[in-house]
């Protein structure tokens, strides 16, 4: 009897990991614009089980913890530096559903899945560098800003006088 409850609630823990991230603005902006390529679609499915397989690997696991290794898999896959806020966040809401699916039965895990707030991209106002504001078709390249979220593309490695590729700081985290 407790098999059968153990593998209902990791099915309620993927799907609750899939709620999130399909609640999760830039995660879906990455997707909707392709920055993953043509299988950006395939990435972020690919990206759901790779968490919940991270969590049942760790015993533990911090929402900074998950925050960082999402960033990872966004920067790698998507080409993307998020620094909105929301890896912190996600990372947060995936660890408290994590607890939640451990610790409750089937129908409140499924009545707080229909709580989570749904993310709607039209919604999203996207503006260029001179913050002009511009069609979501016409943005191809450079830094979108979406209301306070700010997704930028990776750039190679930018070389000195010298030959040395330079290296920058990365932002603290909070």
């Amino acid at each position: 009897m407790f098999h059968i409850f153990q593998k209902m609630v990791v099915k309620l823990f993927n799907q609750s990991i899939d709620a999130i991230f399909k609640n999760w603005s830039a995660l879906q902006l990455a997707v909707a614009h392709q920055s993953g390529g043509p299988q950006s679609r395939e990435k972020a499915e690919w990206l759901v089980g790779a968490t919940e397989n991270w969590f049942n690997e760790n015993g533990n696991l911090q929402d900074y913890e998950v925050a960082d290794f999402l960033e990872e898999i966004i920067l790698t896959e998507f080409n993307l530096q998020i620094d909105d806020g929301s890896l912190l966040e996600i990372g947060r809401k995936v660890c408290e559903y994590y607890e939640f699916c451990s610790k409750n039965e089937d129908s409140a895990i499924r009545n707080k899945l229909l709580s989570l707030p749904r993310c709607d991209l039209a919604k999203c106002k996207i503006e260029d560098e001179d913050n002009e504001m511009e069609d979501e078709d016409d943005v191809t390249e450079g830094v979108l800003k979406i209301d306070n979220l700010e997704i930028s593309e990776r750039k190679g490695p930018e070389i000195d006088e010298d030959g040395f590729e330079v290296v920058g700081s990365r932002k603290k985290k909070k």
